[in-house]
């Protein structure tokens, strides 16, 4: 799953949350400090491994964002510098949530504008860009079947929810193979 790290001022939590859920039901794995921090964490050093451990950065510019300073200022650098390291033709996202200006060392990458309408989509358009192909059908293994039998089952096993389906998709694959195997052996011992 393609983890989008959702960097923005406390002032603009609101919004950030709605972006969040929007992401997670559009079957993203997005991280924001007020959801994905646990009480007792060093928040520093998780928001550092959550930085480096994202696809992509996703900044959430606002008026607000911009005239204050904290730690968003670390987590801009700490975009920087995995921008650089990263190479990749998408990493940092700046995303306006209102009329602002984005700071010229971010101009170098395409912005959206998440207020405006159609602004959502052209952001899913650029996740959906970078989505591993497969993505959203092993989610679908991974999600529940609702059949409490089955997912219990598949929880006690240690296999998740995938567990079953896995086991018979493989089992599948492997008697088409053998299916094929045969089949080319019969063809080479008749012609």
């Amino acid at each position: 799953m393609l983890r989008v790290f959702l960097c923005h001022d406390s002032s603009d939590k609101a919004f950030v949350r709605d972006l969040y859920e929007r992401l997670k039901n559009d079957r993203f794995s997005p991280w924001m400090d007020e959801k994905d921090l646990l009480p007792g964490h060093d928040w520093e050093s998780e928001i550092r491994k959550a930085v480096r451990s994202s696809d992509i950065f996703v900044i959430c510019f606002s008026g607000a964002f911009l005239t204050r300073s904290g730690y968003t200022q670390k987590e801009l650098k700490l975009a920087l510098e995995n921008a650089e390291r990263k190479k990749k033709r998408i990493f940092v996202i700046p995303a306006r949530i209102d009329e602002c200006v984005v700071p010229t060392e971010f101009r170098r990458w395409q912005s959206v504008d998440l207020f405006k309408e159609h602004g959502y989509e052209k952001l899913l358009s650029a996740l959906r860009y970078l989505k591993p192909p497969g993505d959203d059908l092993i989610e679908d293994l991974r999600t529940p079947t609702g059949n409490p039998v089955t997912d219990h089952i598949n929880y006690f096993l240690g296999l998740g929810f995938m567990g079953f389906a896995g086991i018979f998709v493989s089992i599948l694959g492997l008697g088409l193979l053998v299916i094929l195997l045969i089949a080319i052996g019969l063809l080479k011992l008749f012609w």
